[in-house]
């Protein structure tokens, strides 16, 4: 079933169970089993086909769009690895969902569209995705998103910004970031 994961009580599909496509691809690389290299095929092949025409990805069987961020820069870090062993249609298939999703979240990714931990995501995801298709865009978001980050820093060191929405404020702590 390409890599995908049946819920149980929906019966459906979740799309974030595609972010297995690059430890996939790491496990083809340190170990040269093709069994994981053709898993990591496999599954980019399906979280290709779930994508919208926005470029982004819906977190299954949800509608947000968020997770865009981490799906991205799992493909964007498999690409190399896998690059070669794709052939002449899936090559072309992935370079277009990797820039559709880098230009949707060129477009969308801000602290009034997602939580902080999606905004700290995208800028590495945008930077990963420039070393492969390099875009003056991806580079001027990562910054800017890097930078606002970087500002919901507190003296601990904890990235402040998911919890209750005011508005377009956002408050609260993430321990774990």
């Amino acid at each position: 079933n390409y890599g995908g994961l049946i819920c149980p009580e929906t019966n459906l599909y979740h799309s974030r169970a595609a972010e297995g496509v690059y430890p996939l691809a790491v496990m083809f690389k340190h170990t040269g089993e093709k069994k994981y290299l053709v898993a990591s095929i496999k599954l980019g092949n399906w979280l290709i086909t779930q994508q919208e025409i926005g470029g982004e990805w819906l977190e299954t069987p949800w509608t947000w769009t968020g997770t865009t961020a981490d799906q991205l820069l799992m493909m964007s870090l498999t690409y190399p690895i896998v690059e070669i062993y794709l052939t002449s249609t899936e090559k072309v298939s992935w370079e277009k969902s990797i820039k559709n999703a880098a230009d949707f979240l060129v477009k969308n990714m801000s602290p009034d569209f997602a939580t902080i931990n999606y905004c700290a995501t995208t800028p590495a995801c945008l930077a990963t995705t420039n070393l492969i298709f390099p875009d003056k865009a991806y580079l001027e978001k990562a910054r800017k998103l890097s930078r606002m980050v970087l500002s919901k820093m507190n003296e601990e060191g904890f990235i402040e910004g998911e919890a209750a929405r005011v508005g377009k404020v956002k408050y609260g702590l993430d321990p774990a970031y």
